[in-house]
């Protein structure tokens, strides 16, 4: 993602959120209340799309709102290097997302996985998620 683009409008802009979603894969966008000037309520659409998919973006939101305008940034992420990594628990093997860089390390447990054992242990979600991370904290102190 390196296109971010803000526009104010008003309530239509779901509409054109749930059509960019059919439309264009790998779209992140949002939303917030917002007040334009003569205090006028609108509501801002933030999108975040691929350079080839910029087009495609700013016919869809010119077409379908009241906007006259979009703005548009350039933008660049930067990010942790990831990995799935697999665990062996007292439930089974637990698939656990890894992230690292930066001198910093994460990890945190598949949430399919955790539902999973919950619903076939009769468990609380919580409870899974408690006994995992107990297992991940014996691990790093190996």
């Amino acid at each position: 993602m390196d296109r971010a683009g803000q526009i104010a409008d008003n309530p239509m802009i779901y509409s054109v959120l749930a059509a960019a979603d059919q439309l264009i894969e790998n779209i992140i966008a949002g939303t917030r209340d917002y007040i334009m000037k003569k205090n006028r309520p609108a509501i801002m659409l933030t999108c975040m799309c691929a350079k080839e998919d910029r087009e495609k973006f700013l016919t869809l939101i010119l077409k379908h709102t009241t906007t006259l305008g979009v703005r548009e940034y350039n933008c660049k992420r930067y990010g942790l290097k990831r990995e799935i990594k697999e665990i062996e628990t007292i439930y089974g093997t637990v698939h656990v997302k890894a992230a690292s860089g930066y001198g910093i390390v994460k990890e945190k447990p598949e949430y399919e996985d955790m539902a999973r054992i919950a619903k076939e242990k009769n468990m609380s979600l919580s409870e899974v998620e408690k006994e995992i991370y107990k297992k991940l904290s014996e691990n790093k102190a190996r």
